[in-house]
């Protein structure tokens, strides 16, 4: 090697003045890896050579190679840099002697990511036998370096030795010693390592991979790059196969086994295998939301580095997005299924037959009016109806389970998700069942079930409450002839405090405020009734969830919020309002029956305490985990924010819970019963995973920057990347299949546990064992698919897939005719108009403001809490309706002017033609074409003027 590297050197043409100002341009990395007492240069002066040993036993190895380099590049010695290179060489600094001979040290430079993760976690590795790892890293450790650990580990002991064997790493030059240190702690069952050194699957599997042997072999055979390609285990390339040969297909696999992984490696050799001539391939790769969003386009751009091949992204509320034609034009674009959806929709993109490849994450979405099933139905539209047929893409689906549908024919839900997918073949691991078993973590929960206080004061006193309300609303329906209509059959009294008391207030809610009566004036009347009492309906039913799980005493506390907001909402009602004299009188009952309970609730609060079993049980579990494995990461799922938040606070006054630094973790912004703002942002969320990932020390007190418990609602279900855990509690949390293996699946590290608390009363255990056996008649229901002939499948496939493509071109007549309509924007609340959908524009595509003259002065503005900017918007206020005080949204600045942004759950849309209302829950469903805001051209709405309407914050 010595030899070859020499006729190298003498075949190369170093220039002087170009090799100085590389090693002056580089120096600091030449620095951070050289000794420079161990470079023999004949030419350098015996006391330089001495001067350069003191300054490395005294200050250091890197100010000693500091000083060296100073004086190379003084030097005048005319081939000093062939000397140099050669002595670097014969040091066994092989790689950083090709790497300046070839001028590009961006790879050793790169290293650095690595050496950065042994110095935050060197504490970790100081128990492991340094002469038990020299084998495997004798590719890594110069000769040198490899016998000063054995004579330190004789002479100073185990910890003296790993420290030394650790600092030459850090000092190496080979650029695989880190993969070569992963290799030798997997060799010698430090498994527990190596999940804090890689908490991700996908890591884990690209270190544990087969890498080069000599690392200055890429630079000898020309190559500048890395040539990122993942070694996939078995049960990988069994996943993978199907998509390879170039099939439609959805690969089902457990949560942890690198769905991603195998995904980068469908979409790289889909590149790599474009044939000279054909028209460029490129890759969608779909996701839900947008913290999936970044998460996958980092996940891409790292593995596509050192390739010809561009990465892009491109969803809502990403500030440096890029436009479509742009990022279209990348090799792989991750993007948001409602950006391709729009973009096919307003003709950015003229058919899909622009990708080769499209690759739908979490794709058991692909149901109904999902965003997922929209882009699939232009897919077999243009399947089906084209003519001449395009050249579609290749589909390709992940996920951990596709669900069950409405659980009656669990077979046809799953034809049903192949069918939209356009994908006849469903991949599940079937030969390489033991080696996903070995890596995987597949747990079970524990179930503990709890049962009620003996003594409730609270659910005592919110039961004749509730009896009060339901009593007044079953009145006000009965006056005025909608009691059928609003209310169904029965109130479901028996399941206060559930989910399901939830959902009938919901659904009473949203009847109620679209009814359509004769007398306009009545109808207005009972709308606004109704939405009176439904909210204190919903606000004591998650009363009650708090009370059922958490403390009475924070029961308690969450209704007097309630009751001042209710008092404070009150006096915003302008004097128009409060002459709806039957109006008023309902309100004011409603707020006398909860004012009558002030002073028992004041007294419930003070008593500070009322754990339920619920907690005590938490408590228990939490205590002795923790004594037992004090590094314990632990994952609290709970049912709502409100719940999180209390658990917070109860936390915070047990000292040895406070002192794992609990954090919640919750989803997007929305105003709560108390008119406390409980959401995060993206750049929230990914704060607290942050703090949660972090390697803490055994003695959580010691570690301020650490959390230790994550409190997390429905939002880290999926999508969101959870760092290893080795707890994972269910707070009488119990979905669906999809949610039960979401959630089991966040415990991935050794000897994982997941624990339910479930509620007796709820039946939560009974619930979660009926979800366990349909996932059992999920997984019957793949194999049976999987045993069907591809002549059958398709057949009834294409079945299934005419049938949506007739309902689609159905919706889209009705689309197209709605487009035509105008809707009259009454306020949820008081049911006036507020404005058409005439006075709406767009901004950026996302934000709904209005230009309508006069709008201002409907409204009364408060300073937010939150200010912050997104998309170029600046938010800096709340805005209520100057009438009844219901939040309309937030206003701000964009473009140097003042706008509103409306929330679309505080209006009921009513057709300007036949009067039919409707309540909606996101904008897209608004089925009309909104025009964009032209700043230019557009009245604009000054600043003075919005000035004039600001509130001080009482």
């Amino acid at each position: 090697m010595a030899e070859e590297f020499g006729q190298l050197l003498r075949n190369s043409e170093v220039r002087l003045e170009e090799f100085r100002e590389l090693l002056k341009l580089h120096h600091n990395v030449v620095c951070r890896i050289v000794s420079a007492p161990d470079i023999c240069l004949p030419f350098m002066p015996m006391e330089e050579k001495e001067s350069v040993k003191a300054k490395t036993k005294i200050d250091g190895e890197t100010a000693g190679a500091r000083q060296l380099i100073d004086y190379l590049l003084s030097c005048q010695q005319p081939n000093w840099p062939i000397i140099f290179l050669e002595a670097l060489h014969k040091a066994e600094y092989k790689t950083l002697a090709y790497a300046l001979l070839e001028s590009d040290l961006k790879r050793i430079n790169d290293m650095e990511k690595k050496k950065e993760i042994i110095n935050k976690t060197e504490v970790i590795l100081l128990d492991v036998h340094a002469s038990a790892l020299l084998p495997s890293l004798s590719k890594s450790l110069r000769l040198s370096d490899s016998e000063h650990i054995l004579r330190e580990e004789k002479n100073n002991g185990p910890m003296a030795a790993i420290k030394v064997l650790l600092h030459a790493l850090r000092r190496s030059d080979n650029l695989y010693w880190f993969e070569h240190l992963i290799k030798a702690l997997k060799h010698n069952q430090h498994d527990h390592i190596i999940e804090v050194l890689l908490p991700s699957p996908e890591e884990r599997v690209l270190y544990l991979g087969d890498q080069s042997e000599n690392s200055e072999d890429d630079y000898r055979r020309g190559m500048k790059q890395t040539d990122n390609r993942f070694i996939l285990r078995s049960y990988q390339l069994e996943l993978a196969g199907p998509a390879l040969s170039g099939l439609n297909c959805i690969i089902v696999a457990p949560t942890g086994s690198g769905k991603t992984l195998v995904a980068v490696t469908i979409c790289r050799q889909h590149l790599d295998s474009a044939c000279t001539g054909e028209k460029p391939r490129r890759v969608a790769f779909l996701v839900r939301t947008n913290p999936m969003l970044q998460q996958q386009f980092d996940v891409f751009t790292n593995a596509m580095k050192g390739t010809e091949y561009t990465v892009s992204k491109l969803g809502g509320n990403n500030e440096d997005a890029e436009t479509f034609s742009v990022a279209s034009s990348a090799s792989i674009m991750v993007i948001s299924a409602q950006i391709l959806v729009d973009a096919l929709y307003l003709g950015s993109l003229s058919s899909l037959s622009h990708f080769s490849l499209l690759v739908l994450d979490e794709c058991h979405h692909t149901m109904k009016r999902h965003m997922y099933n929209r882009v699939l139905l232009f897919y077999l539209r243009e399947k089906l109806y084209r003519s001449p047929p395009t050249s579609l893409p290749q589909i390709v689906g992940l996920t951990a389970s596709v669900g069950t549908g409405d659980k009656q024919n669990v077979v046809n839900h799953v034809l049903q998700l192949c069918a939209n997918l356009d994908c006849p073949n469903i991949i599940t691991v079937r030969k390489n069942c033991e080696e996903l078993a070995e890596y995987v973590t597949q747990i079970e929960p524990e179930i503990i079930e709890v049962g009620q206080r003996v003594v409730d004061p609270f659910l005592h006193l919110m039961s004749g409450v509730m009896d009060d309300v339901e009593n007044l609303l079953m009145e006000v329906c009965r006056t005025s002839g909608v009691h059928k209509e609003v209310l169904g059959k029965d109130v479901p009294r028996r399941n206060r405090g559930e989910p399901v008391y939830e959902q009938w207030v919901i659904c009473t809610q949203r009847t109620g405020v679209t009814l359509n009566l004769a007398d306009v004036e009545a109808e207005r009347r009972v709308c606004r009734q109704i939405m009176a009492c439904t909210e204190y309906l919903r606000t004591y039913n998650n009363s009650l969830i708090i009370n059922n799980t958490a403390r009475t005493c924070d029961a308690a506390s969450f209704l007097l919020k309630f009751s001042d907001k209710m008092r404070n909402d009150f006096e915003y009602y302008n004097e128009g309002y409060k002459q709806e004299q039957t109006v008023i009188d309902t309100e004011k009952k409603l707020g006398a029956i909860l004012h009558s309970i002030e002073d028992q609730l004041k007294a419930l609060h003070a008593a500070d305490g009322g754990e339920s079993p619920h907690l005590l049980k938490l408590q228990d579990l939490l205590m002795e985990q923790y004594k037992t494995t004090p590094t314990t990461k632990t994952l609290l799922f709970v049912c709502t924010r409100d719940l999180g938040q209390v658990l917070i606070d109860w936390m915070e006054t047990i000292p040895f819970m406070a002192e794992l630094k609990p954090c919640l973790l919750v989803g997007r912004c929305h105003s709560s019963a108390q008119g406390s703002s409980l959401g995060m942002t993206h750049h929230q969320q990914n704060s607290v995973l942050n703090m949660f990932s972090k390697e803490g020390s055994a003695d959580a007190a010691e570690d301020a920057s650490s959390c230790h418990l994550l409190i997390a609602t429905s939002v880290a279900d999926e999508g969101i990347d959870i760092r290893v855990c080795n707890l994972v509690v269910l707070l009488d949390h119990v979905g669906n299949v999809i949610r039960m293996v979401q959630t089991r699946g966040r415990g991935r590290a050794k000897d994982s546990r997941c624990v339910l608390i479930a509620s007796e009363r709820l039946g939560s255990a009974h619930r979660y064992k009926a979800t366990l056996v349909q996932e059992r008649s999920m997984a019957d229901a793949i194999r049976y698919i999987q045993k069907m002939d591809q002549g059958s499948i398709k057949d009834e496939l294409l079945k299934l897939q005419m049938q949506a493509i007739e309902q689609f071109k159905k919706e889209q007549t009705q689309e197209t005719t709605a487009e035509d309509e105008v809707y009259n924007m009454l306020c949820v609340k008081c049911q006036e108009q507020a404005l058409t959908t005439r006075d709406l524009r767009l901004i950026k595509n996302a934000h709904h403001t209005v230009i309508k003259p006069g709008f201002e002065d409907s409204i009364k503005k408060r300073p937010h809490k939150d200010p912050r900017s997104f998309d170029g918007f600046h938010k800096n206020a709340k805005i209520f309706h100057r009438r009844c005080g219901q939040d309309w949204g937030v206003s701000g600045t964009y473009q140097a002017n003042t706008y509103p942004v409306l929330k679309i759950k505080s209006f009921v849309f009513q057709n300007q033609k036949t009067l039919q209302k409707c309540q909606l829950k996101n904008w897209k469903d608004l089925q009309i074409t909104i025009t964009p805001l032209n700043t230019e051209m557009e009245m604009e709405i000054s600043s003075e003027e919005a000035d004039s309407n600001m509130e001080s914050q009482e």
